[in-house]
């Protein structure tokens, strides 16, 4: 899959569980440029030992720090751990 193929190049995950996708939001930036965020519910065994030369945005969310995430992706996270609480 895919996904798992980014998560190992990227950040060094060899063995990552995709649990969920969660849905997608665009942003619009200043310059008319459109980045279309892609959010995933992923299990990984050592979080904090992502490889240093990760060069992709990402960010580690817990149900506490959900109204510090990315602007529009708030609802899906929302969703994500009301189903699995």
């Amino acid at each position: 899959m895919g996904m798992h193929r980014v998560l190992a190049e990227h950040f060094g995950f060899s063995s990552a569980e995709v649990d969920r996708y969660l849905g997608h939001n665009d942003h619009i930036h200043d310059h008319g440029k459109i980045t279309r965020v892609f959010v995933f519910a992923v299990t990984v065994e050592h979080p904090d030992s992502i490889c240093q030369s990760a060069h992709l945005g990402h960010r580690w969310i817990d149900s506490i720090s959900i109204s510090t995430a990315v602007n529009d992706i708030d609802g899906m996270l929302r969703v994500y751990y009301a189903d699995n609480t």
